[in-house]
């Protein structure tokens, strides 16, 4: 297979000309220069009129979708559906759609091409379906109860418990050198085929490689706290998750320069569960907002601000959520 997106059907679009897009959620932040490139980033996208949102988690954006905004975790609270689970049975907008989201995600990126393939009128085969539910089921973290402590990864074992299988389709999601178009396309040929860009393919494996070096250099820091409760975890990768949840079934990731592209480097928090019910992440989030407003997410996993650096330090952040863990 051709290396990353060549082996995709370029300039594909639907009868209805759908197209896609991702905002800039920076609209909020401290510097006026950055504040102003987010602002008119995101007007040329809105002034088309007909967008429709997925997982646009920044409130200020998602009302102006005028077409709504598809986000049951974050918006509606069910952490039970996955964007991509609503965009198998939704009613397919007619006309020029703008699908738009703050995120290109596997969840986001996803739910725009079966829009998409939906739309060509392919048919959604139960291996197209049984795609979809790996991505809705990493997007939910529905992984079945927390298995316990794992080892972790190593240079005999460098994928460790992780989703091996999802690594490269979810690396070229984020892959800011390409277009969402291009993104897109090359999801709908995973959703068809199961056939992964082979250069992200080679990208993720090198980055094992490199997590696993940075592991036993110290590089990449991992502690435990609360009897084994909490697990804080220091990384640029984004394996950090999984390498917290290797060590307890509540994750606090501190990434500490987190950014896509040229976009400036910040300081930034993902605080998630293995399943519901470790940690009351509403009212953790609820708390946080309190010290620093522009927390969001769902009941599962929730972030610090996005687009700028978090003010808080790991220890303030793990003693917030300290106070929420519920016995298991």
């Amino acid at each position: 297979m051709k290396e990353n997106f060549e082996n995709t059907v370029e300039n594909q679009e639907s009868p209805n000309q759908y197209s896609f897009e991702i905002l800039d959620p920076r609209i909020n932040h401290p510097n006026e220069q950055i504040k102003e490139q987010a602002h008119l980033a995101n007007q040329t996208i809105f002034e088309k009129g007909n967008v429709m949102g997925i997982e646009v988690t920044v409130p200020a954006l998602a009302e102006k979708c005028d077409l709504g905004n598809i986000d049951p975790q974050h918006s509606e609270g069910n952490e039970n559906m996955a964007a991509i689970e609503v965009a198998e049975t939704m009613e397919l907008p007619e006309g020029e759609v703008t699908f738009a989201t703050v995120r290109a995600d596997l969840d986001s990126v996803g739910s725009m091409a079966l829009i998409a393939l939906r739309q060509e009128g392919t048919e959604i085969t139960d291996e197209i379906k049984e795609r979809v539910t790996k991505i809705a089921d990493t997007d939910k973290f529905n992984n079945g109860p927390w298995p316990g402590k794992q080892e972790l990864p190593s240079k005999e074992n460098p994928w460790g418990d992780d989703n091996k299988e999802l690594g490269a389709i979810a690396a070229s999601t984020a892959d800011f050198k390409f277009s969402m178009q291009d993104r897109v396309n090359t999801m709908k040929q995973w959703i068809q085929t199961g056939e992964e860009p082979e250069g992200h393919r080679i990208q993720v494996e090198e980055e094992r490689k490199e997590m696993v070096n940075a592991l036993e250099s110290g590089e990449i820091q991992v502690e435990t706290v609360t009897d084994g409760g909490i697990a804080l975890v220091e990384s640029k990768h984004r394996a950090g998750m999984q390498i917290g949840y290797s060590q307890a079934p509540v994750v606090v990731a501190l990434n500490p320069e987190f950014g896509f592209g040229d976009s400036p480097k910040v300081k930034k928090y993902t605080i998630a569960q293995f399943e519901n019910g470790f940690v009351d992440l509403n009212k953790v989030k609820e708390d946080l907002n309190e010290q620093e407003p522009g927390w969001g997410g769902s009941p599962t996993i929730i972030g610090s601000p996005q687009g700028e650096s978090s003010k808080l330090s790991k220890e303030d952040v793990a003693e917030i959520v300290e106070k929420y863990l519920k016995e298991k």
